[in-house]
């Protein structure tokens, strides 16, 4: 099962790190080699196990973090600038890290126990809870992205193409936009 978290944002690096160091659960911070931080963030999950909170030190880059919970609640995958971040609840310490191609967009669940797909600025990619990238598609600038009723992940990009990707393969199909 696959669940949002709700991030809540903090206006400087020293008010998320006082927060955390008041907390009475278990927290993490990721994204500490942050280029020129200025976005504060932090995700507190809760399961029948324990209630932890991940604070994240990010550049800013595009929108702001987002957190999913998979694998039953005891991961946590976070976007944020130009990456992707595993976490290990149970343990909690970082899993593993991608660096995508482009600025973080968004987190997508698709159906699919335990994998989402992951929007950047430039693509796209499937990963699993594990870190493990099903597939990834590289384009342009990615303009608007949509999901049909077919299991296609649409993307529209600068050059005016528009991709049509198959959630379960990665396969890519292309065509002209329709828009001017």
């Amino acid at each position: 099962m696959i669940s949002r978290l709700v991030p809540r944002r903090w206006e400087s690096k020293s008010a998320l790190i006082a927060h955390l160091n008041g907390c009475s659960h278990p927290t993490l911070v990721i994204g500490g080699a942050a280029e020129a931080p200025r976005a504060y963030y932090s995700f507190v999950t809760i399961s029948s196990r324990a209630v932890t909170e991940i604070g994240v030190i990010s550049s800013g880059l595009g929108i702001e973090a987002q957190a999913i919970a998979m694998d039953g609640g005891r991961r946590v995958l976070v976007g944020h600038d130009k990456s992707l971040t595993w976490v290990d609840l149970q343990a909690l310490h970082h899993v593993t890290s991608w660096q995508i191609g482009g600025v973080f967009f968004e987190i997508l669940p698709i159906g699919i126990e335990d994998e989402v797909v992951v929007l950047h600025e430039l693509g796209a990619l499937r990963v699993d809870k594990s870190g493990s990238v099903k597939w990834s598609v590289d384009t342009d600038i990615v303009e608007h992205s949509s999901i049909d009723a077919k299991g296609i992940l649409v993307l529209k990009v600068s050059d005016g193409q528009t991709l049509s990707i198959s959630l379960a393969s990665g396969s890519v199909s292309f065509g002209k936009s329709d828009e001017g």
